[in-house]
């Protein structure tokens, strides 16, 4: 699933996987509730810089 600019992240709408370069794992609940800065399309890296603190 695309996660359009703006969107509350949820862990439905995020994946972990392997290898990866993006934000890790042990960060997961971080993430979760945090609004996308940018268009985030399915089964690309999610990195911080995506995403608002």
């Amino acid at each position: 699933m695309n996660i359009p600019k703006g969107t509350v992240i949820t862990g439905k709408m995020v994946a972990i996987k392997r290898p990866g370069t993006g934000i890790k794992p042990k960060y997961y609940k971080k993430l979760i509730s945090r609004r996308a800065k940018q268009e985030i399309r399915k089964n690309q890296v999610i990195t911080w810089e995506k995403v608002a603190a």
